[in-house]
């Protein structure tokens, strides 16, 4: 039976942590413990590297305040929110002790992979915390910082920095999460929007077999990694650079930067955008030769091999109630949106469907799309 502590301070690998006893919105109580570091500080020469381990602390760690988000500029602000120092992961536990250990679930935000909060301000746990679990979110690197890309292997930046975040998230969580009552074999990796399709990514992911055991996906696949042209070149352009397209000068400037001005990813062109670019940085292939690499493959090759462990793991596929809310105030202000899509409903389909069939099956799959969303708006 679990007595209630007000302070509790469980030791996990890194070093001890103390939470606090919470009350959800819903009058169920929780053990909260926010901000624990999973890896090392990002910073300086870490900045765009692959997460190296988090070194040990001593003493108490104080996990009773949400940590900062990971830099990034506010979607409907433009404000710069967040530090650059943001490795880390945050634990809800419905129990420290119980007859045996808890399912755990491992959540994934949302947000293009250039913004948001992995926090209890913007992820609380007060639903799940009805239920006997315990739920863990992940801060990772975003935007620049956390998927820029260079082919040269001495540059030692071969992509996908964020992702490595969260597989050292994950391996954390794999070692540690039975020291709050979770069960180390019954690993939920969940996310939803782009989260959702980073937990698919990394269902393909050799390293992260083992850390988790089932998935489910909320609004958002992805089958093709594709990247934008001459990307960290005309990035640096956009924020002063002056010299050659070399990576080796590109790096050297990107690393010399304040974090603040690696926020500003408005860079897409008005083709890119039509082309349904919707992230400027985001999970690339990386050079097979690289020793961390995780993704070398297009996702659709490695989903189509059999042999890969994600083919015997449990996966629910959803969406989200109310999806389109974020975007309703742009139609309601634009109404003729709804023309433009009467007249051009193969707007509605991903680039590589756009970019496989001709124009009549385009608009055929479109409006099976039209009709099973938006029968009572289009």
């Amino acid at each position: 039976m679990d007595s209630q502590i007000l302070e509790p301070i469980v030791s996990t690998s890194s070093g001890k942590v103390r939470g606090q006893l919470r009350e959800g919105i819903y009058g169920d109580t929780y053990y909260s413990f926010d901000g624990i570091p999973y890896a090392k500080p990002p910073l300086g020469k870490l900045r765009f590297k692959s997460p190296q381990p988090v070194e040990a602390w001593l003493g108490v760690r104080d996990c009773t305040i949400c940590p900062p988000m990971c830099i990034q500029s506010n979607y409907y602000t433009g404000v710069i929110d967040g530090i650059e120092d943001c490795l880390y992961l945050n634990v809800f536990t419905k129990k420290l002790r119980s007859a045996k250990p808890l399912p755990v679930l491992a959540y994934l935000l949302g947000g293009r992979f250039a913004i948001g909060d992995a926090s209890r301000n913007s992820w609380g746990p007060d639903y799940l915390m009805m239920k006997d679990v315990v739920y863990i979110t992940i801060g990772f690197r975003l935007g620049a910082l956390g998927f820029l890309s260079f082919p040269e292997p001495e540059l030692q930046v071969p992509g996908n920095a964020g992702l490595k975040d969260i597989v050292m998230a994950l391996q954390w969580i794999k070692k540690n999460c039975q020291y709050f009552n979770g069960d180390p074999d019954n690993i939920t990796l969940f996310g939803h929007s782009s989260g959702s399709a980073t937990a698919q990514m990394l269902m393909y992911v050799p390293q992260c077999e083992n850390l988790f055991h089932k998935v489910i996906l909320i609004s958002g696949m992805q089958m093709h990694l594709r990247r934008i042209p001459q990307l960290e070149y005309r990035f640096a352009k956009h924020l002063g650079y002056k010299g050659q397209e070399n990576n080796h000068d590109i790096l050297a400037y990107l690393s010399a930067l304040p974090a603040e001005r690696l926020c500003d990813l408005k860079i897409l062109t008005p083709v890119e955008q039509k082309q349904g670019h919707q992230s400027v940085f985001s999970p690339t292939l990386e050079n097979e030769h690289a020793p961390d690499a995780i993704l070398t493959k297009d996702l659709l090759d490695l989903y189509a091999n059999k042999q890969s462990w994600c083919h015997s793991i449990p996966l629910v596929l959803g969406g989200s109630s109310f999806e389109g809310l974020m975007n309703y105030k742009y139609f309601a202000k634009e109404p003729e949106l709804y023309e433009t899509l009467r007249k051009h409903p193969e707007y509605l389909l991903p680039y590589e469907v756009r970019e496989k069939y001709d124009m009549l099956t385009q608009q055929q799959l479109a409006k099976k799309l039209i009709r099973l969303h938006l029968v009572n708006v289009i």
